[in-house]
C-alpha cells in the first residue's frame, strides 16, 4: 500500500526539473516551482510546528492564491486533511461547520481581525494562523508523514442543491486519481495553462487544479474574474484549459459563436446542465473543444467529450475513465469510479445509504440524486434531480424537460421548474424564469406561449419573472431558495 502522494512527487519533482517555470499566477504576479515548492514545505514545517497531526483538519478560510494552493498541498505533506470553507458564508453557518471539523488549525489571510468569530461550542480551541507560506530560503525540518494512501486528504462541505451541509471525505489516492484521470481526459499537459475561476471550496476547482499541479502546467488563480473580463483573460495570459460554469457560457455566448482567447482552447463545462442552444453555439466557434461533465462531489462522474458531440449532443456523456453509469430501477443515476468519495465526515448513517450494492460484487455504486436514462447509444440523458420530480394525476413530470423548452423562447435567458401543491392533481408545474435584456414577454404571455405546446400533464400553472436565480458556487439552482411562491402552492384552478 502507498504511503506517500504521487500528486507530492510530482510536485517535488516539478520543482528540480522546472524550477524557474510558473507553476501559479495569481494577482500578485507569477510563482515559480521551486518557489512553489518552497511555499508547500515551509506551510507544511508551520502547521507540524502548530501541532498537527496526521488525520487533523485544517480549516482553509481565505482569498484563492497561490498560497491557498500551496497550503492544499502541505496539508497533505503533513498527513492532515485539508478543510477549504468558502467566504460567503455567515457567521453562524461557519460555527456550525467549524464544531462539525473540529479543526486543529484554521488558516486565514489576517489572523488579526476576528473574523472566525468565537470558538466556545468548540471542543478544541484551533490556532488560527495566516496562510501566507515564507519564501525565505530555510531547510525543511520535518519530513513528510508517512500515513496510508486510503486515509482521508481533503473535507469539502456541501450545500449542493439542498442547503443541508454534509462534509465529503476524498482519500490520497482518490485526490492522485483527480491528478492524474483528468489530465488524461481534458489533455493537461506541463505546456498547459488552467484558468480557476472558481474557489477552492468547490470540488470542480480540485478537478482542474490538480491534474495541471500533477502534469507540471501552470494554474493561473482569478476566482473573482467577472465573466466580460474572461476573453481577455485568456488571451493575456495564454490560457489552453478553462473551467466555466453554464452562468458564465450562457452570458458569454448569448449572441452565438464568438472568439475566446488563443486557438485549441479546451473548455470545461459542470455544476449544471449547459443549455443546448449554449452548447450549440460553443461547438460553432472555431477552435474550442468542449467538454461537459455530469456528476457530484461524491464520486458519480460522465463526460461528453469533443468527439462524441455528434452522436450524444442532447446528453452528458458515458463514463469518465475507469468508471460506469448505471441507472437504478426508481431511475436514479448511480456512479462508480477511481475518484470516487469515502463518504460524508462524522455521518456513518448518511454513507451507508450513499452506497449501492453491484451486481458484479466489485466496488458500489454511489447515488446521484439525479434521474436519467441510458439510450441505446450508451449515452447518458438527464431527467432532473430525484427530489424535484412531479408527479401530477398519478404521472410523473421531469422539470428538466420543461426547463430546457422554456429557454427556446427568445426572450428566456434561463428557467428554472419545481412543483407547487394543487388540490385535484397532487402537483402540477411552476416555472421561474430570468429574462432576456429588452425582452418584450411578461409571465402571463410566456405561460399562454408554453401551455399551447406542452403535454397536457406538463403545463404551467403559474410564471414568476425574477431577477436572478438563488445559486451555489457552481452556478446551480437551489430550487428549495426559489421563493415561498412553490410552498403556498399555485392556484387551483
Amino acid at each position: 500500500m502507498r504511503a506517500s502522494m504521487l500528486l507530492l512527487e510530482a510536485v517535488a519533482s516539478h520543482a528540480m526539473a522546472r524550477a524557474s517555470t510558473p507553476a501559479v499566477h495569481d494577482a500578485s504576479g507569477p510563482v515559480s516551482w521551486a518557489s512553489f515548492w518552497q511555499k508547500i514545505c515551509a506551510k507544511a514545517d508551520e502547521l507540524v510546528d502548530q501541532g498537527v497531526k496526521p488525520g487533523d483538519r485544517i480549516v482553509l478560510w481565505a482569498k484563492p492564491s497561490a498560497d491557498y494552493l500551496a497550503a492544499i498541498l502541505a496539508c497533505a505533506r503533513v498527513g492532515g486533511i485539508c478543510t477549504p470553507l468558502s467566504l460567503m458564508l455567515n457567521q453562524r453557518t461557519v460555527s456550525n461547520l467549524l464544531a462539525d471539523a473540529e479543526p486543529k488549525v484554521i488558516l486565514v489571510d489576517d489572523p488579526s481581525n476576528g473574523t472566525c468569530g468565537g470558538f466556545d461550542h468548540l471542543k478544541t480551541v484551533p490556532t488560527v494562523a495566516s496562510i501566507t507560506a515564507s519564501l525565505a530560503p530555510m531547510p525543511v525540518r520535518h519530513e513528510a508523514a508517512i500515513i496510508s494512501a486510503d486515509s482521508a486528504m481533503s473535507l469539502i462541505y456541501s450545500s449542493g442543491t439542498t442547503g443541508t451541509p454534509k462534509g465529503i471525505l476524498h482519500s490520497r489516492t482518490a485526490r492522485d486519481f483527480y491528478g492524474i484521470i483528468f489530465a488524461l481526459e481534458y489533455g493537461i499537459t506541463r505546456d498547459s495553462v488552467t484558468l480557476l475561476a472558481t474557489p477552492p471550496y468547490s470540488n470542480g476547482t480540485w478537478m482542474m487544479a490538480l491534474p495541471t499541479l500533477f502534469q507540471g502546467g501552470c494554474c493561473v488563480v482569478a476566482p473573482k474574474l467577472k465573466t466580460p473580463d474572461i476573453p481577455d483573460l485568456l488571451l493575456s495570459h495564454g490560457v489552453t484549459h478553462a473551467f466555466l460554469v453554464p452562468t458564465q457560457l450562457d452570458a458569454l455566448f448569448a449572441d452565438g459563436p464568438r472568439a475566446l482567447g488563443k486557438s485549441n482552447l479546451t473548455i470545461v463545462s459542470a455544476g449544471s446542465f449547459l443549455p443546448l442552444k449554449t452548447k450549440r453555439a460553443i461547438l460553432d466557434t472555431d477552435d474550442v473543444r468542449l467538454f461537459e461533465l455530469f456528476g457530484n462531489t461524491e464520486g458519480v462522474c460522465s463526460i461528453l467529450r469533443p468527439e462524441q458531440m455528434d452522436v450524444g449532443f442532447d446528453s452528458v456523456g458515458t463514463a469518465i475513465t475507469t468508471g460506469k453509469i448505471a441507472v437504478s430501477e426508481s431511475g436514479e443515476i448511480l456512479g462508480r469510479n477511481a475518484l470516487q468519495s469515502m463518504g460524508y465526515f462524522n455521518r456513518p448513517r448518511l454513507t451507508e445509504a450513499l452506497w449501492v450494492k453491484a451486481d458484479d460484487g466489485g466496488q458500489p455504486f454511489v447515488r446521484s440524486g439525479d434521474l436519467g436514462a441510458i439510450g441505446d447509444d450508451g449515452f447518458l440523458r438527464l431527467k432532473g434531480r430525484l427530489k424535484d420530480m412531479i408527479v401530477s394525476g398519478g404521472i410523473n413530470v421531469y422539470p428538466a424537460d420543461i426547463e430546457e423548452f422554456l429557454r427556446e423562447h427568445e426572450d428566456v435567458a434561463d428557467a428554472a421548474v419545481t412543483g407547487a401543491s394543487h388540490e385535484k392533481w397532487g402537483e402540477t408545474p411552476v416555472a421561474y424564469v430570468l429574462l432576456k435584456a429588452n425582452a418584450s414577454t411578461d409571465a402571463d404571455a410566456l405561460k399562454a406561449w408554453a401551455n399551447s405546446q406542452l403535454n397536457k400533464h406538463q403545463r404551467l400553472q403559474d410564471v414568476t419573472i425574477l431577477d436572478d436565480f438563488p445559486r451555489n458556487a457552481l452556478g446551480k439552482v437551489i430550487k428549495a431558495e426559489l421563493g415561498d411562491q412553490t410552498k403556498e402552492g399555485a392556484s387551483n384552478a
